[in-house]
């Protein structure tokens, strides 16, 4: 361990964003500034200008998403960011660059923490969920801790990737609860919303296509979703959909940053969740910490916040029948609406609150760095 007046330097390696970006954030914003400094590594983003703002150091380096031939040149480029900053940890996340980090890691023979916030090959089928499920397990002996964000997701670590339970921690993702202490008037229901980027892993077809079941019961309801403008790849289908049944009045698609994300949550009565997959949703703890009945696919992260019927509702994936019945129930009886949601702001502040949490991220830092984990 160094000496007690210098600062521990973690490095965050990422090319993600969305729900890794809120991570990573919540760390360096809410970590002990005494004891920690912290650096980025990703490509020019959103996150490399909020962290240049705020003095955070910021090292740009574009790391495809897909498998690519200059893989090899971003894997130098990281290296060569290691030697000179000189990192403790590093801290990598997600599918590639979890992949190109703990190589890195292991170049340089820096402690590597890996946080998957949902394992990439859940996004595909067949043989290439196969590949780089297999891709993922070899990459555990270069894994000095896996940081799972649900115990849903330590789970599929231990039984489909053969990480050893002393090499995994849990700590849950966490949002400012005192943020969202307002009260909610559920007298209401005009709108139902859902937050995720317009891509496969999200489902946002799902949504749509609730909204066009529930349309004719129910011509009061509108629908948002605010995700547009992050590597929509299924933007242009998305908005197909909506055409063709001309559904523009009802159904609104909002864009990143174009939409004060306050504001959606005060607006919406109900909050959806589609995914195919998940490691923990920010979205869905900032739905239920503004104490908004959710209703949620059955899915790593979901399960374990939302215990069915008491602070929210778990649907299987593409179940539309049991949506629109669980949604019908909540439009019909307003009790409820107010039980699931007061229910669903305890669970929150009481599992899911970032000053407890931030501090477990401090002490696994400080933990690793006393050299008791090799």
């Amino acid at each position: 361990m160094k000496s007690q007046d210098k600062k521990i330097k973690i490095l965050h390696v990422t090319q993600s964003y969305g729900g890794v970006q809120t991570y990573i954030l919540n760390i360096i914003l809410n970590s002990d500034k005494q004891k920690y400094e912290f650096a980025i590594l990703c490509p020019e983003s959103e996150l490399s200008r909020i962290c240049t703002e705020r003095g955070i150091k910021v090292y740009c380096v574009n790391i495809k998403r897909s498998p690519h031939f200059l893989d090899i040149i971003s894997l130098m480029r990281i290296i060569a960011v290691v030697i000179k900053y000189n990192p403790d940890i590093l801290h990598v996340h997600s599918a590639k660059a979890g992949v190109l980090g703990r190589i890195a890691s292991f170049v340089t023979r820096k402690k590597v923490i890996f946080t998957p916030n949902a394992f990439s090959y859940l996004g595909f089928t067949g043989f290439k969920r196969l590949l780089f499920r297999n891709i993922e397990r070899s990459l555990r002996y270069l894994t000095d801790v896996l940081l799972a964000v649900s115990d849903s997701e330590k789970a599929r670590a231990i039984n489909e990737l053969n990480y050893r339970t002393e090499n995994i921690k849990v700590i849950f993702n966490a949002i400012d609860c005192e943020s969202y202490n307002k009260i909610r008037d559920y007298r209401i229901i005009n709108t139902v919303g859902m937050m995720g980027r317009l891509i496969h892993q999200k489902n946002p077809e799902m949504f749509i296509n609730i909204a066009l079941k529930m349309h004719a019961e129910y011509p009061q309801l509108k629908f948002l979703l605010l995700g547009e403008g992050y590597q929509d790849f299924l933007r242009e289908d998305i908005f197909s959909i909506i055409a063709k049944h001309k559904s523009e009045d009802f159904i609104k698609i909002l864009k990143w940053g174009h939409y004060n994300i306050e504001n959606f949550y005060n607006e919406v009565d109900v909050f959806l969740l589609t995914s195919r997959f998940e490691g923990l949703s920010f979205a869905l703890l900032e739905a239920m910490g503004n104490g908004i009945p959710s209703i949620a696919t059955n899915v790593d992260g979901n399960k374990d916040v939302i215990e069915s019927g008491v602070n929210g509702f778990l649907v299987e994936e593409n179940d539309l029948n049991d949506v629109v019945e669980k949604l019908s129930l909540l439009i019909r009886n307003q009790n409820l609406r107010e039980e699931i949601g007061v229910a669903a702001r305890k669970r929150i502040n009481e599992l899911f609150n970032i000053k407890t949490n931030i501090k477990n991220i401090d002490n696994l830092y400080y933990y690793i760095c006393s050299n008791k984990i090799h």
